[in-house]
């Protein structure tokens, strides 16, 4: 079983909240999805244990492509943010996600997503909102 990439919709958004996670796939400006094995005019390397990729020497127009569970993680861990999809009706089985959010004072704060097919979608759609829902990094720039 292989983990599920993000969109190119949600790595470019969660590139613009901060997410800096280096991964070894990345979408280039046109939603491509690019590996470090690419000889498309990118450039690899080593560093700390974590692959860098240039495209043209540079890396703002490419956005790292991290897998589902990863950004899961990161916004549960950085940003007090649980996305969690459970089976909703039970002929056809469909999925929705739930975004907590983790208030002061031991609160939280719940959103209910629309129902999809499959549970990677229904994951999909949640992280994409829950990163909608956090400032820009640039916000405070």
């Amino acid at each position: 079983m292989q983990e599920q990439r993000v969109s190119y919709n949600t790595a470019v958004l969660a590139k613009e909240k901060g997410f800096d996670i280096v991964v070894s796939e990345w979408y280039d400006e046109t939603g491509v999805l690019i590996d470090e094995t690419s000889d498309d005019h990118v450039e690899c390397m080593y560093a700390n244990g974590d692959i860098l990729c240039f495209r043209n020497g540079d890396i703002p127009n490419i956005s790292t492509a991290p897998t589902q569970s990863l950004l899961q993680r990161w916004l549960r861990e950085v940003h007090s943010k649980d996305v969690i999809v459970l089976p909703y009706d039970n002929v056809p089985i469909n999925y929705k996600s739930h975004i907590y959010t983790h208030l002061p004072g031991n609160r939280l704060s719940r959103s209910v997503l629309d129902p999809y097919p499959t549970h990677e979608k229904a994951l999909e759609q949640g992280l994409y909102e829950a990163l909608s829902l956090l400032p820009s990094k640039y916000d405070n720039q």
